[in-house]
């Protein structure tokens, strides 16, 4: 049953108890021993049945744990202090990657006029050498960059490089990430060409896709 849920769980708050039907809060009032009158108001229940725990808490020294109808939220750190890099397509087209840098790295970077840049290679196969690559800058303190995607390619892998006067070095790198193909209407699409493109592609709402693309990524077509 829902309130015996509740006191497995040794954990009672206010925003918890208004989500339980009348019937499960006289239960549970019952297992506290309130006695609750007929057609009695839902939130009188409730404070009763609060009230009751918090008595019982503090006579016996029970486990019970109450929790504010508001948590505060905990964030997330603003870096684990290591340096690592990787990459989630977000679809065909865009790559989403992120990374950390460990403090060490950050005050050589500094020390000796290093940029950052995110390095992203193209290869045939796993492993092979890299036929095409392009850079793209970045700030120290960024960490994360969606990357648009050159159509027609197999692998791809990002390194992350400090690049100074005197050397370039790569930070770290991502797995090697194999590409999907799609179908040759959308990989081969250009502005201002009317391919035919079949009835099943019509309906999925690929045309105001397409126009959509190139309305806010014109740079990316050639």
């Amino acid at each position: 049953m829902q309130n015996e849920r509740i006191m497995d769980s040794e954990i009672l708050s206010l925003a918890h108890l208004e989500t339980l039907s009348s019937s499960d809060l006289l239960l549970l009032a019952e297992d506290f021993g309130i006695d609750i009158p007929d057609d009695l108001d839902r939130n009188f229940v409730i404070g009763e049945i609060l009230e009751a725990a918090e008595d019982s808490e503090i006579a016996a020294g029970s486990s019970i744990h109450f929790l504010d109808s508001v948590q505060e939220e905990k964030s997330l750190p603003e870096t684990y202090n290591i340096t690592s890099i990787d990459v989630v397509l977000r679809n065909p087209v865009w790559a989403f990657v992120y990374w950390d840098l460990k403090k060490t790295d950050i005050e050589y970077a500094k020390e000796n006029g290093a940029s950052a840049l995110l390095r992203v290679s193209f290869y045939k196969e796993e492993g092979g050498a890299a036929q095409e690559s392009f850079d793209v800058s970045i700030k120290m303190n960024d960490r994360q960059q969606y990357i648009l995607l050159p159509s027609g390619k197999d692998v791809m892998r990002i390194d992350l490089v400090f690049e100074s006067s005197f050397e370039t070095i790569t930070i770290a790198s991502t797995k090697f990430v194999a590409l999907p193909h799609g179908c040759k209407e959308l990989t081969d699409v250009q502005p201002g060409r009317d391919d035919e493109l079949s009835d099943i592609l019509k309906l999925s709402g690929m045309v105001t896709m397409l126009k959509e693309h190139f309305k806010n990524h014109r740079q990316s077509f050639s």
